[in-house]
């Protein structure tokens, strides 16, 4: 086991050896993802993608758990090591499932490096499928519980709860496993009868798949809104079934030594007579149908392996429970290997969107099966002493010589991962002047990426800028992208090469707010509007693979009235005379040029071979204002064109080379003509041609767009002006059902346009609309990883054998699920409320409850006779008979009232003006009390120097910080008289470090308090000029 977690932990190692992100295609994605787990981790909506998408269309568990490794390494160091450590734990779910199913110590360890040493989770890391990654520990986590639980003679009430809370974790982190799970264990009555197994699963299976639904409630409701066009990029299904395909995107990520031998001794675990013979000729089969896909090495290698695995494995399997037992995980393995072929292989076209879904999930969860049976089967080998044992080392050398070439395989496929080209480990990372560029940008607007890199996909989290574009398909709700069959803009050229929805995209750039182009990749550049984007900035020496940022001419908003629309005014001229000598090259023997008015004649004299000539423009300071260039050409023998500008000491192709009409059109270019004081004009082509243009004309664009005033008022709302003269304005945001106004009176109608955008209609005025998301949506997004950390404490104080009686625990669980009614509620009141508020709300709904964890007002009085003896343990009882007392947070003054009758004076304060009122009706008839409402931190309606006696019972421990407890003892200080005392609790568990993790978890609030050391509050204490006299532990908490 110890050379498996080495052998994950080098493959992890090469996140942090590469230079910035690993190349992958999913990382950047699942960055992303992190990041609005760490700025919002209950938010609903983000606008870093696609104009704004649903965050809860992928379950949030494991992005989570990225954000807060985030939050405590810093944003890419954290990312990075919750991948590596999601990588290297993978395994051990594994382990436990073998172990659980019968498996040695050494067998299970055997199996789990078989597994490690396959491509399966190779790939699933290059590729950077980090939720896969973390959802594999879980799935084979749920595997052992049900194996232990099936295996036991007598019901394990924690394997019980552990499985129910393993199934919840799987589907908080990852819908796909939730639709291969049954298939993993329809083969289960191979080994134990249906009764057993529906008597032992039927209740953890019900009751964990409820939980597991629980975090895609919310996409599960609208799932309508998450249809898309399938993308054939992604499910491959056609190609899985070819010999190159089923190749390189099946058995080599699965690994060819396994699919062959699980193969070959299936037949032999069923019982088949000569069962081993059908089996060998099964896979010889499938070795043959491979050949034009193998080189002649390794398709002799596999028929080796194969007649090594019936003389090693031949012989080995008597016992009738061992075949059963071999017969499921071959039988799963090689099930999990034909679902992977998608819906052309047939078995797939059963699970739930079948042409939808990616082929390599039900590999990855499914095929250590197979690795699981080829170990179980070879134990009588293994020790064996007769013959076969000298043919198992060459069986294991072949098999290991095979699983080299599966990965050879893999590894070829994640070359042509787009930035993974080059020295394996490649590192990708954004140039650091882009970022720079991008991050001093100012203003609305979006970045289009095209064909870069997937890190490409992080820039809303590197630069602030969103993007119209993303990784992620299924979030998307941009009706032109959702049915485009793309997986995304960036790589269009993969699937449709005239590039038709990018063109349509910019085309529309001012409604969908691209202001910036980013290309890596020259193919894009051509579907530029070079009339409506100017050139800014080129990086990279390569010409053809050099990064190059166009930005838009409009100052584009969020919202607008009308059409878009642009007008340009002419700011100066150059007749055609006033540009420079020709200059030729390349295959260009010579060039003449005449005048005829306002119209040069271009001739070129070349060759075969491709040559050029180049036209200098110098504006010499005409045009400072102009930001765009524009002439008229046409070359009736189709010479091509190409514009470029002088930046610096460098060259940059303002316009690419592009044929001409035959026919007079307009050639425009945006510059940036403050910057930017020459260009080039150049012709090219091969032979002899002729080119004709006209005088420049340096213009100055700008938008006539009536854009409105627009504010975003919150993360999910938005207030926008209507004008007088027009009672519909157009948004910038993706239209999505839940779009609502935000006032219930207002009449304002929400709807799509035509490009897939908001439309709001209503009177003149100011409106504000926001995303009304059913409450239950942000509480089990948020809560459930919470809940999970309280179930599984419960869990934990549960007896490790037996099921206890219903009498013994039923007290104990309703405190128990009180307490967690309790936590939970409060976790979303501290979401939506101040102090003030949520406290108010503690007192509306139950006041006892929440100032002494008592059912009744009788029971909280008779707990406060107690309470009031910790308080004044110790306390002068003489001079407070005529002394002055205060309680700071009095609650419904439950201690004020047993108090009363012992002290000359008492006043008591609260922050709830609610709690102060139950108060008064408490202490009705009792004289020598008064209660004052206060703001929380101040003591300001009493003067200096007025009380003998201060104290606080179960206060301090819901104060969200230290500033605020600090505040309260500088108060105290100041009212206390000479010599008076002081006796206050705080929450003492901040000499835990689980606790304090579980706040840095949850974060303090009202209700779940700042934590303090013993050290920490004395320090304090001194701090603000009180002499400390003693400090204890109460039993009732705190400190």
């Amino acid at each position: 086991m110890a050379a498996t977690i080495i052998w994950l932990s080098l493959q992890a190692s090469l996140l942090f050896r590469a230079n910035g992100l690993l190349a992958t295609y999913d990382l950047p994605a699942h960055l992303h993802l992190a990041a609005i787990q760490l700025r919002r981790p209950s938010g609903l909506w983000d606008d870093g993608w696609y104009a704004g998408h649903p965050t809860y269309s992928y379950p949030p568990l494991a992005h989570a758990l990225a954000a807060k490794a985030m939050q405590v390494f810093g944003f890419e160091m954290g990312f990075k090591i919750a991948v590596a450590v999601a990588h290297v734990a993978s395994v051990l779910g594994l382990y436990a499932a073998a172990r659980s199913a019968g498996f040695l110590a050494p067998h299970a360890a055997l199996a789990a490096l078989s597994a490690t040493l396959s491509p399966l989770l190779l790939r699933v890391f290059l590729f950077g499928q980090y939720s896969s990654m973390v959802s594999f520990l879980f799935f084979w986590g749920v595997l052992a519980a049900f194996f232990a639980l099936l295996r036991a003679d007598r019901p394990d009430v924690r394997t019980f709860f552990l499985a129910i809370l393993l199934l919840g974790l799987l589907g908080s982190t990852h819908l796909l496993p939730l639709l291969i799970l049954p298939w993993m264990l329809l083969a289960l009555p191979m080994i134990f009868p249906v009764k057993h197994i529906i008597r032992r699963l039927a209740l953890p299976v019900l009751v964990g798949g409820c939980l597991a639904l629980l975090p895609s409630l919310a996409f599960l409701a609208d799932r309508d809104h998450f249809t898309k066009t399938v993308v054939p990029h992604i499910t491959r299904s056609a190609e899985m079934v070819r010999p190159a395909g089923l190749l390189d995107w099946i058995l080599a990520p699965a690994g060819l030594p396994m699919v062959l031998g699980a193969l070959t001794i299936l037949p032999l675990l069923l019982g088949v007579r000569r069962g081993v013979w059908i089996g060998a000729l099964a896979s010889l089969a499938l070795v043959g149908y491979l050949r034009p896909a193998m080189a002649s090495l390794w398709w002799i290698a596999s028929l080796v392996y194969v007649g090594l695995t019936v003389t090693v494995v031949g012989p080995s399997v008597h016992d009738s429970n061992q075949r059963r037992m071999g017969a499921y995980l071959a039988v799963t393995g090689l099930v999990s290997v034909w679902l992977a072929l998608g819906p052309e292989g047939g078995l797939a076209r059963l699970l739930p969107f079948a042409d939808r879904l990616v082929f390599d999930r039900p590999l990855l969860f499914g095929a250590p099966f197979g690795y699981l049976a080829l170990i179980h089967t070879l134990r009588t080998s293994i020790a064996s002493r007769d013959r076969r044992r000298y043919y198992f080392i060459p069986y294991v050398i072949c098999g290991l010589a095979l699983l080299g070439f599966s990965t050879q395989r893999v590894l070829a496929n994640y070359a042509i991962v787009p930035g993974a080209q080059g020295r394996f480990p490649q590192g990708t990372a954004i140039p650091r002047p882009v970022l720079e560029f991008l991050s001093q940008e100012r203003g609305f607007g979006r970045v289009l990426p095209l064909g870069l890199p997937p890190i490409a996909y992080a820039i809303p989290d590197l630069t602030g800028l969103p993007l119209i574009d993303g990784l992620y398909n299924d979030a998307r709700q941009l009706l032109p992208l959702r049915y485009s069959g793309l997986e995304t803009l960036g790589y269009e050229k993969f699937t449709y090469p005239d590039l038709r929805y990018t063109r349509f995209f910019l085309a529309n750039a001012d409604a969908y707010g691209i202001r910036w182009v980013v290309t890596g990749d020259r193919h894009y550049d051509p579907a530029i509007p070079f009339e409506l984007f100017a050139l800014v900035g080129e990086w990279g020496d390569d010409p053809e693979r050099s990064i190059r940022l166009y930005r838009s001419l409009s100052d584009v908003q969020p919202a607008w009235s009308g059409s878009i629309r642009r007008v340009s005014a002419d700011i100066a001229e150059f007749a055609v005379d006033e540009l420079g000598p020709l200059q030729t090259g390349g295959g260009v023997r010579a060039a003449n040029r005449s005048l005829s008015r306002s119209t040069m004649h271009v001739v070129l004299h070349g060759s075969s071979v491709p040559g050029w000539a180049t036209l200098d423009l110098i504006l010499a300071g005409r045009g400072r204002w102009c930001n765009q260039i524009a002439f008229r050409a046409w070359s009736p023998t189709g010479a091509s064109l190409v514009i470029k500008i002088l930046r610096g000491e460098r060259w940059l192709v303002a316009r690419p080379e592009m044929p001409l009409e035959a026919e007079s059109e307009e050639v425009a270019v945006a510059v940036d003509c403050e910057r930017t004081s020459r260009f080039q004009i150049g012709f090219t082509g091969s032979g002899v041609h002729h080119v004709f243009m006209s005088s420049i004309r340096l213009r100055q664009v700008r938008s006539a767009t009536v854009w409105v005033p627009f504010e975003q008022s919150g993360p999910e709302c938005f207030r926008v002006f209507i004008p007088e003269y027009e009672n519909k304005v157009s948004v910038g945001l993706a239209h999505f059902r839940r779009w609502r106004p935000s006032s219930a009176t207002d009449q304002l109608f929400i709807g799509p346009n035509e490009l897939g955008l908001l439309t709001l209609e209503g009177s003149a005025g100011t409106h504000e609309s926001c995303l009304a998301f059913p409450s239950s949506f942000r509480a089990t997004r948020f809560l459930l990883p919470r809940v999970y950390i309280f179930l599984l404490f419960f869990m934990l104080l549960l007896p490790p054998r037996g099921l206890p009686s219903f009498r013994s625990i039923s007290g104990v669980v309703t405190l128990r699920l009180r307490s967690l009614r309790t936590s939970i509620g409060d976790l979303i009141r501290r979401h939506t409320m101040s102090r003030e508020l949520a406290w108010d709300a503690r007192a509306r709904e139950a006041p006892e409850w929440y100032s002494a964890f008592s059912k009744s007002e009788a029971e909280s009085d008779r707990n406060a006779i107690d309470d009031l003896k910790v308080v004044l343990d110790g306390v002068d009882s003489a001079r407070l008979r005529t002394g002055s007392v205060l309680e700071i947070g009095c609650g419904p003054g439950r201690l004020l009232k047993a108090i009363a009758s012992l002290v000359g004076e008492g006043h008591g304060v609260d922050i709830s003006g609610e709690m102060v009122s139950l108060a008064r009706v408490r202490l009705q008839g009792v004289q020598n009390i008064s209660l004052h409402k206060n703001d929380g931190a101040s003591l300001s309606m009493f003067p200096d120097g007025k009380f003998d006696f201060v104290f606080s019972f179960a206060l301090f421990q819901h104060i969200p910080s230290r500033a605020g407890v600090e505040a309260y003892l500088r108060e105290i200080y100041r009212v206390l008289k000479a010599g008076g005392e002081m006796k206050g609790q705080v929450d003492g568990r901040g000499e835990s470090l689980i606790w304090r993790y579980l706040q840095r978890l949850v974060s303090a609030d009202s209700w779940f308090g700042v934590l303090f050391g013993s050290d920490g509050i004395t320090a304090l204490v001194r701090k603000r000029g009180f002499e400390v006299v003693r400090t204890y532990r109460t039993t009732r908490g705190g400190r």
